[in-house]
This record gives C-alpha cells, structure tokens and sequence, in this order.
C-alpha cells in the first residue's frame, strides 16, 4: 500500500481541540493494535488449521526423496555430464552450494588466529577495529577533569561528539477511547 501525505489541517490552538485531537490519535491506534491482534489470531488459526495436513505431506514427501537421493548416489553415470536429471514428474539432480570454509570441532578459533598470525599467515586472519562508543560517552560524562580533556579532544580533532536527541511521542490510554 502506497503512503499518501497527510494534510495537517490548522494548528491547535486551545487546551480542548488539543484533547478532541489526542482522543482522535488514541482511538485510530487502538483500532490499529486491535485490527493486528485480530490478524494476527486468525493467521494463528489458519496455520493450525493446515498444520496436520502440512505435516502428512511432509511426512509422506520423505521416503520417496530419500530413494531418489539412493538412486542418484547409485547412479553417478547419469551425472555425468549435467548435473540434473529431467523426469516426466520433475526434475534430480545436486546443486553446489556457496563455499564455506569449516574448522575442526572444538577449536578454539582465537588461539587458531594467534597460531595462523604468527607463522607469517595474518592475511588470512581478519582484524575488526571498530569506535568503542559506549567508552566515548562514558569519558564526555566523566567528572575526571584527564577524561572529559579527552572528551574534547576526540570532538575537536575527530568529530567525535556525544549527542542525544528528544522525539515526540503519544502514547494512547486504551480504556479512555470509546468503541
């Protein structure tokens, strides 16, 4: 669905339009939380409506996708050149999947870095720096005189301020709305 632009009509000017519009906003989101809740539910009981028959087809889709995987295996020569087999009812065959590469169970892949890092192969160990902004606030906060100097630093040299904005928010009291 297309948004459209709303048109704002004039401003609020007294303390009763300003109620008349709040209850205006309440009523259209509460219509909204029920109409989801209501959606919601009924997508709840499709899902169990079709769950067993679902479940029966799963069920039943199993033994004959395993022979067929059997009779691939069992077959390599049918493979040969393509990597499908056409068939009146559908079509067999292996799809390659995105590389990957795997690490022995119960590595511990820190210490694997280190070990691959120090025998000459760190361009195969990737390195995440990343601005530890938590930190940042935390010393533009400081009463520490040596930390908040640092706080100024960071914003004067790098452009590192800490911000915080205000967003308007109403929040609709669901047993006021009528209907």
């Amino acid at each position: 669905m297309a948004r459209k632009n709303i048109e704002v009509k004039g401003a609020i000017e007294t303390r009763e339009e300003l109620e008349r519009t709040m209850g205006e906003y309440a009523a259209a989101q509460i219509g909204l939380e029920r109409s989801k809740a209501e959606m919601e539910a009924r997508i709840l009981e499709v899902r169990k409506e079709f769950e067993t028959e679902l479940a029966a087809f799963k069920l039943a889709a199993e033994a004959p996708f395993k022979q067929l995987e059997l009779w691939a295996r069992t077959h390599p020569e049918e493979f040969r050149d393509r990597k499908s087999v056409e068939l009146v009812h559908g079509t067999i065959g292996y799809r390659t999947g995105m590389p990957r590469v795997t690490v022995k169970r119960g590595t511990d892949e820190e210490k694997l870095c280190e070990a691959l890092a120090g025998r000459g192969c760190d361009r195969v160990v990737r390195t995440v720096r990343e601005l530890d902004r938590d930190e940042i606030i935390r010393l533009a906060r400081s009463e520490n005189a040596v930390e908040r100097h640092l706080a100024e630093h960071l914003a004067a040299d790098f452009g590192l301020k800490v911000t915080q904005t205000e967003r308007f928010f109403a929040d609709a009291k669901e047993e006021t709305v009528e209907g």
